[in-house]
């Protein structure tokens, strides 16, 4: 119940697959909960990110995230790597999301706030 409003997109073509998950926060932003790509490194996570980023500037939406590698099959990625990554994107550190952006599920997960980052729309 804690993830309600959470919706998985995802592609798949010759053994590659790309994923993201989003959540509307409101009429004006959105969270990007995450950004799953295999196999890695092969610019597909790059692809669909262009193309959120283009999306969210034609509709005016802001995007949220924290930005934590995971995943217990893999390798991580270095941390300043995925800020980087980010951050061609035009994503940047905010402090702390604003409370009312929060999901139950953000709170059951007792999220910690290391790196949340945000991107407002090119107008």
């Amino acid at each position: 119940m804690e993830a309600v409003g959470y919706q998985n997109f995802g592609f798949r073509d010759a053994g590659r697959m790309v994923s993201l998950t989003l959540h509307p926060t409101n009429h004006e932003m959105v969270e990007l909960h995450s950004v799953i790509a295999y196999p890695d490194r092969v610019g597909q996570g790059t692809a669909i990110m262009k193309r959120l980023c283009e999306l969210a500037d034609q509709l005016e939406v802001i995007l949220w995230l924290e930005a934590l590698p995971y995943g217990s099959d893999r390798e991580h990625i270095p941390h300043a790597k995925l800020t980087a990554w980010y951050k061609s994107f035009q994503f940047f550190h905010i402090k702390y999301p604003n409370p009312k952006w929060l999901s139950p599920l953000h709170i059951k997960e007792k999220s910690n706030w290391l790196c949340p980052m945000m991107r407002n729309p090119k107008w």
